[in-house]
């Protein structure tokens, strides 16, 4: 039966001079059962680079795992924001582990904390410009193939992240006052979609929350390819759309950086 003190001795030998120690520990660690990231935390003053070098691919396959087996967690949900919220943080589970990616609850509901102690009348574009001005959470347009801009808690950590990313975070943060903000499926590029005054107006939170009225999609759209375009943006983007583009994010994300085990696994989930 493995333990914590039987961990607490594995992890002196984890980086030993010996390969087949070495190996020996790994394979104990290996059958140590899913709870091995977790109770890794309380030894964390044990570990150190050379350690964590022979420990993380174990960690990350283990991840892997659990993504696996627990994916299908988020359609336990009836409500459609829970499930969204419920998505993004098992993606960030599985990138970042246990204790930094279950932070995302938390970093939602200081974000929220912060708009609403901005007072006065608030709404939707209040709340974008909030994000995407003031917290300066921007497009990762330097980066854009980093798989973790497909991460919310990176998207807040270091204000930056995909189309999709940031629309989901307007629509998840915005859901905790009540606003009404949808996701569009607009081709190449995610956006948010509110109405206001009986107005559609989308959000393009990767670009500082810029606002389109249907007018601006008038005027930039060829005639023979406006009626295709409004038809997307009136159409409803439902959870299941929505995780799928994340999940080909995903996808081509680990592809471009030759990470093949988890392109493998989210090509599994898309399936």
């Amino acid at each position: 039966m493995k333990t914590k003190e039987n961990l607490k001795h594995l992890l002196a030998l984890v980086d030993d001079e010996s390969p087949e120690v070495r190996d020996n520990i790994l394979k104990e660690l290996q059958s140590y059962g899913p709870d091995l990231e977790t109770d890794l935390i309380e030894f964390s003053s044990l570990l150190n680079d050379e350690k964590n070098q022979f420990l993380n691919p174990l960690l990350e396959q283990n991840r892997r795992v659990w993504l696996k087996e627990n994916f299908k967690e988020w359609k336990s949900f009836d409500d459609e924001i829970d499930q969204l919220e419920k998505f993004m943080e098992l993606i960030a589970v599985f990138q970042m582990g246990f204790e930094k990616g279950g932070k995302q609850k938390q970093l939602l509901e200081k974000l929220a904390g912060e708009f609403r102690n901005l007072g006065s009348t608030v709404d939707e574009i209040d709340l974008a410009n909030f994000l995407f001005h003031e917290k300066n959470i921007h497009g990762s347009k330097d980066d854009y193939y980093n798989p973790l801009n497909s991460n919310m808690v990176y998207a807040i950590e270091n204000r930056k992240g995909l189309p999709i990313t940031l629309a989901l975070l307007l629509i998840i943060v915005g859901a905790k006052f009540g606003f009404s903000i949808e996701g569009c499926n607009f081709p190449g590029h995610f956006l948010a979609k509110i109405i206001q005054q009986d107005e559609l107006i989308l959000i393009d939170c990767f670009n500082g929350g810029r606002l389109i009225f249907e007018n601006d999609l008038k005027q930039t759209t060829e005639d023979q390819s406006l009626e295709s375009i409004l038809k997307i943006v009136n159409m409803k983007t439902g959870t299941k759309v929505i995780v799928r583009r994340v999940l080909i994010n995903l996808l081509n994300a680990y592809e471009k950086s030759g990470q093949t085990e988890n392109k493998e696994l989210i090509t599994s989930l898309l399936i």
